[in-house]
């Protein structure tokens, strides 16, 4: 989830939202069903989603964002 407060370009706030699934018994993270995006616009969604967090990762782990990770990759890097 991606929250901001603000326009662009005075943005008060931008925070980046990660939820995880709890098992409700040894309260560990535990693995849920993966999205199916049904609708061309979810499927175009769900892309440009994933390249963000694959760039992400790619910066957490110190390496370059991959080519073609566009311009809203960059911003959460």
């Amino acid at each position: 989830m991606f929250v901001q407060v603000g326009d662009d370009e005075h943005a008060n706030l931008t925070a980046l939202f990660t939820f995880v699934a709890r098992d409700p018994v040894t309260k560990r993270s535990m693995p849920i069903n993966p999205l199916q995006p049904q609708t061309p616009e979810e499927v175009a969604l769900f892309r440009e989603r994933q390249a963000v967090a694959d760039a992400r990762k790619a910066a957490r782990q110190g390496q370059l964002p991959a080519a073609g990770s566009g311009a809203r990759a960059e911003r959460w890097t």
